[in-house]
């Protein structure tokens, strides 16, 4: 499996779980709605900045994100 796509699917897992919108969480990372989208879709890469931008977003830390299903 692409760790792109899965931890993709794991932020939009967690962000569901949040109740948030992808455009919600985009703007509490300062990124457009459509890198969000191609993030949680495996379609990019993830730096290590944006990824700890969007698990501040989401009050969570990396061993919650990865332990999602």
């Amino acid at each position: 499996m692409n760790i792109n796509y899965l931890i993709g699917s794991h932020i939009r897992k967690a962000r569901e779980e949040k109740n948030l919108t992808v455009k919600q969480l985009a703007y509490l990372c300062k990124i457009s709605p459509n890198h969000l989208t191609r993030l949680e879709n495996g379609n990019r890469g993830l730096e290590i900045d944006r990824l700890i931008s969007i698990l501040n977003a989401l009050e969570i830390d990396i061993f919650e994100l990865l332990k999602k299903e």
